[in-house]
């Protein structure tokens, strides 16, 4: 089974951890009630200390909502490759979760140098190690894509299906395309790795297993219009030229100075 390491985005990953730590103590036990005249105030003391940390832990638990409760504005979310491309879907124990954590490798054709696409529209969001990113789609959604060789600048607003980065083996030993949906439970503008759901996918919900099966799946990603692997891209780069006919070897015919939005209906090499 191809493994890649458990993924963390920085430092982030234990923030909830550390501020638990900092509001309650680790391994710090509660005060005892001691022995004599005053060991009923003592122990008093000890049953507001503890009620006090039950009700802050209760208070704690209830911002960090289980993924079951995601609501229902979820975007339709595609393949995060290219359109008729299929793409086996892969978990492993350790994965950490691994229900939830895909790896994607393609199927009839080459991994590494694929297009990673935006599985929806929005706006990148993040980059962080190794070789990832994070789209901010709008209404609490972010989706996360690692170990990519190359990646669109953060800040660049993205539709999907629009391309985002090349896959690759950037940080684990076989390239693939690592993928993750996330959810803001907490409100607080970023989607955080214990925020992470079951992700949704072309209409079908995915709870891998690292016992399998595992799925192959047919992008459906920027299929619109004239079939044939066709649909809305945005071109990258500057200079891109536009032929007459559907061939390299037809005359052009305009350049696209920069960044364009385009619809392409096939395309003959």
């Amino acid at each position: 089974m191809k493994r890649c390491a458990p993924h963390a985005k920085g430092a982030r990953q234990g923030r909830l951890h550390a501020r638990v730590a900092s509001r309650f103590g680790r391994g710090t036990a509660p005060p005892r009630a001691s022995a004599g005249p005053h060991s009923r105030t003592a122990g008093s003391r000890w049953v507001k200390v503890l009620t006090r940390t039950i009700i802050g832990l209760s208070l704690l638990t209830a911002t960090a909502a289980p993924a079951s409760a995601a609501p229902a504005n979820r975007p339709d979310f595609k393949m995060p490759v290219t359109c008729n491309e299929r793409w086996a879907l892969q978990t492993y124990q350790g994965h950490n979760p691994d229900d939830k954590k895909i790896d994607m490798y393609r199927v009839g054709g080459s991994t590494a140098g694929s297009a990673a696409r935006a599985s929806a529209g929005g706006v990148v969001h993040e980059w962080f190690d190794p070789g990832g990113l994070e789209i901010n789609h709008g209404n609490g959604w972010f989706t996360v894509y690692l170990h990519m060789s190359a990646r669109v600048p953060v800040g660049t607003r993205v539709h999907e299906g629009d391309w985002i980065g090349t896959v690759g083996s950037v940080g684990t030993h076989d390239a693939h395309l690592h993928y993750e949906q996330l959810y803001d439970f907490n409100h607080d503008g970023d989607g955080e790795t214990d925020e992470m759901v079951n992700p949704v996918i072309q209409g079908v919900e995915y709870h891998l297993s690292p016992n399998g099966p595992f799925p192959t799946v047919t992008s459906h990603n920027g299929c619109g219009g004239g079939g044939g692997g066709g649909g809305n891209f945005s071109t990258w780069g500057s200079g891109v030229r536009v032929r007459q006919q559907p061939a390299t070897s037809a005359a052009v015919v305009t350049t696209f100075a920069g960044t364009t939005r385009v619809q392409v209906q096939c395309q003959q090499h």
